[in-house]
């Protein structure tokens, strides 16, 4: 068993000079986090081996809150190890003995470069001889089904809720559920269950009635199914630093989303494994929250000028030059080489029926499609921003003072790095924004990178927002 004393601090007290719930949960992680420093299996020893232990489950039992400045002894102990699962007890005792509250956890140990579950080293586990298990009530992990409550607005995660795995920490979770809470409500036995962690994929631009509410795609890793997938979520900003999240319920790949005539269109990819297809989609919405799905709007390439994979990320926009909606999207043109990487172009009269037409930007230099493409202008230029994985992995933009082209190409053409990637544009009318993602996990997907050296590029397709502004 490790043990650790504390006395309870003024900062960690509620309204009634107790220590407050997040405070106890604190405690316990801390001292499960002391033990595995003091063996050398702590944070530094996990990161060097790109391992960690995520907890999975909660049960908390709390027979009586400490007062401040009471003097507390916190103990911990693994109590059993099953294959990809730790079992660990917690207890806290006050000055007398007393023990004040009870807890028990399971932990699940994941390799952080791929995501997924992984079996702990033995070294480790070494270092953890099970112990008796803690007398008290062990309940099921199937938690019992409530009556469906009142919907509570999203909560925006502040940057100092993140912990060292990159997640928000797992006591700052009850700690957003204590928001809703009545006051003075008493907590005396907390199970959680931390069932799906979700980053973030490529993002799509919006900007409606004085609020930024770029979309993105929530990418939930090795951890999809049926109930959890890859949706566009909307998030809304006034300032780029406070965020508001929704999610529409729409699975899908990028796209970008219009308003005509009071009506919200959003377009969109999806994607067919047998036979191997990509089809643009086309959904509704009044209020940007409930969305519906236009299922004869969907189409595929015409398989004459465009590839049939190689066909997605639409982003639509009103043509003033034909009088007529432009549809530019990520392509491969048909032939015999290689190098057919373009931006194609298909064009509507009624944002149902599209026609193809020959490619938007076509240079016939790379093999990739040209991902999520954008369009814009800006003074006398007008710009195309899209993502190349052919070489560089970056956002790319090029020129002209037509929309026709000739498209030129700066000296330096790119968005900031190549840890910066799918990047799109929005606007307020005055300010134009690039939001892009960050990589942040290391795995070498797709063996481009030397051996020994995982690299952290687009094919790292698991993220956090990151936006600049276009000068």
């Amino acid at each position: 068993m490790y043990s650790f004393q504390i006395r309870v601090r003024y900062s960690e007290c509620n309204t009634k000079q107790e220590a407050s719930l997040t405070a106890l949960l604190d405690y316990l992680q801390d001292c499960c986090t002391f033990q595995s420093e003091q063996l050398g299996v702590g944070i530094q020893y996990l990161g060097e081996h790109h391992v960690a232990w995520i907890l999975s489950s909660w049960q908390v039992d709390i027979l009586r809150y400490p007062k401040l400045g009471e003097q507390l002894t916190i103990c911990t102990w693994p109590y059993d190890m099953k294959g990809i699962y730790g079992f660990r007890n917690f207890k806290i005792e006050d000055e007398s003995g007393e023990v004040i509250l009870k807890a028990n956890s399971i932990w699940v140990f994941i390799d952080t470069q791929t995501g997924k579950p992984s079996r702990p080293i033995p070294e480790m586990l070494e270092k953890y001889p099970p112990e008796p298990k803690l007398d008290m009530e062990y309940l099921g992990r199937k938690l019992p089904a409530l009556p469906e409550g009142d919907k509570k607005p999203s909560l925006r995660v502040p940057h100092y809720f993140i912990d060292t795995n990159h997640h928000v920490n797992n006591a700052k979770y009850i700690l957003m559920g204590e928001e809703f809470l009545p006051e003075q409500f008493d907590v005396h036995r907390i199970r959680a269950e931390y069932k799906k962690a979700a980053v973030l994929g490529d993002v799509i631009p919006y900007y409606d009635n004085g609020v930024f509410k770029p979309f993105y795609l929530r990418n939930y890793r090795a951890n999809r199914d049926e109930q959890h997938q890859d949706s566009w979520v909307m998030l809304s900003t006034t300032d780029h630093i406070h965020y508001t999240e929704h999610d529409t319920k729409i699975v899908g790949g990028t796209g970008s989303v219009i308003k005509v005539d009071g009506l919200y269109h959003m377009f969109y990819c999806t994607f067919q494994k047998l036979p191997e297809k990509n089809y643009m989609n086309h959904a509704v919405s009044t209020d940007l929250d409930v969305w519906t799905e236009i299922p004869e709007d969907r189409f595929a390439s015409d398989d004459v000028i465009y590839e049939p994979i190689h066909w997605r990320d639409p982003f639509v926009f009103w043509s003033e030059e034909e009088n007529c909606w432009w549809m530019i999207f990520a392509a491969q043109k048909k032939g015999k080489t290689t190098r057919r990487g373009c931006v194609g172009l298909c064009k509507s009269k009624d944002l149902h029926h599209w026609d193809y037409c020959e490619p938007f930007y076509a240079p016939m230099n790379a093999q990739c499609a040209f991902e999520c493409p954008d369009f814009f202008r800006m003074g006398d230029w007008y710009y195309l921003v899209f993502s190349s994985y052919a070489d560089r992995y970056q956002t790319m933009y090029r020129k002209s003072r037509s929309p026709y082209g000739p498209w030129q190409t700066p000296e330096i053409d790119t968005f900031d790095t190549r840890a910066f990637y799918a990047a799109k544009t929005g606007s307020d009318g005055v300010h134009r924004y690039v939001y892009g993602w960050n990589p942040t996990r290391e795995v070498n997907e797709h063996n481009f990178d030397p051996p020994g050296y995982p690299g952290k590029d687009c094919n790292t397709w698991d993220n956090s927002l990151y936006s600049i502004s276009a000068v």
